[in-house]
């Protein structure tokens, strides 16, 4: 019994620095994906250059992550970012980590939100933290979204709960840890996702952390990673195969050169569509260059005024003046 790596079809790692030297081909052999830290605070990870640049020679794909710091801004008088708003602290982190993505061409970002471990420091649960690391938390996805990069959190099973309702419908990679022998699967985890409170499917688990788990599922000394320091996380993809491909595709991404050709006649007849996901409302029917207004909830009801269909055959709704929603984008349902 138990999970192996090879249940998974769609497969892969996460490395940082603490993994030291990767041998990213044979990462390729066994993997389908990596994500790569990018950094955190105003750190970029000492690894992160090496790691995407070598990884980007193999057939993986490729996501990052940035593990949120919460915590130096209002604590530590002595971090140069001391004395900022929690928005600009969160904005800022968001700023960092797109300027050292941007010349690779990643399309996602994963937020790391967790306890920061060293002593002295405050833990999320405390009110305090809990009232920073929200504003901090949510700085940053709003800006990465008006950058244009799609994002999701990474955490824990046990701190679903602990989020505010407004993080709650993110796309979400989930740590937890199942003993070796447990009987559980992907179904199980989307539960109890669910049941912690989340309200969407998470799309990746991450179901162990040393990267020693063999073909019977059982630890008997055997990585299927090894680095110069220790194993690499696993996971495994437990969302469509749609979803998946929604993350790598430029498809979505209309050039700069484009036109878009705004509809004529309003519709008189106007339909009630509801999101079926978290999703952004713009000023034009559009991803790259198009004015971020707001993220809107899943569950929320639009008065459909005109639809629009690009040349791409993702479909519109204007749902306002100067305000567009994407009813269907890359095989995507957001409204029905």
């Amino acid at each position: 019994m138990g999970i192996k790596y090879t249940d998974f079809s769609i497969r892969g790692v996460d490395a940082s620095e603490f993994n030291g030297k990767i041998d990213w081909s044979n990462v390729a052999s066994n993997s389908k994906f990596a994500v790569i830290r990018v950094g955190y605070g105003n750190n970029i990870d000492p690894f992160f250059v090496k790691n995407i640049e070598s990884a980007q020679k193999t057939k993986l794909d490729l996501m990052v992550y940035w593990y949120s710091d919460y915590y130096s801004n209002w604590y530590n008088t002595l971090h140069s970012a001391y004395g900022l708003t929690d928005e600009k602290w969160g904005r800022t982190q968001a700023d960092n980590c797109y300027r050292a993505i941007k010349p690779y061409g990643v399309k996602m970002v994963w937020l790391d939100i967790e306890n920061i471990t060293y002593k002295g420091f405050p833990l999320l649960t405390e009110a305090k933290a809990k009232y920073h690391a929200m504003a901090i938390n949510k700085a940053f996805l709003e800006r990465m979204n008006e950058l244009g990069v799609k994002v999701g959190i990474y955490a824990s099973l046990g701190w679903l709960s602990w989020f505010d309702n407004w993080f709650r419908s993110f796309p979400l990679w989930v740590a937890w840890y199942p003993f070796r022998t447990a009987s559980v699967d992907k179904d199980d985890m989307i539960y109890m996702c669910r049941k912690n409170g989340w309200e969407v499917d998470p799309l990746i688990w991450q179901y162990a952390s040393d990267g020693d788990v063999d073909d019977n599922g059982t630890p008997d000394g055997k990585t299927y990673f090894k680095t110069e320091l220790k194993e690499c996380d696993l996971n495994g993809w437990i969302s469509t195969e749609a979803e998946y491909k929604n993350i790598f595709t430029s498809s979505e991404i209309i050039p700069d050169d484009e036109t878009v050709t705004q509809p004529v006649e309003n519709t008189r007849i106007i339909p009630v569509k509801t999101s079926t996901r978290i999703f952004t409302l713009r000023k034009s029917p559009k991803i790259e260059n198009s004015t971020f207004i707001k993220l809107l909830p899943p569950g929320k009801k639009l008065d459909c005024l005109e639809r629009y269909t690009d040349s791409k055959g993702n479909t519109w709704q204007r749902v306002g003046l100067d305000q567009w929603v994407a009813e269907v984008n890359n095989g995507i349902t957001y409204l029905k």
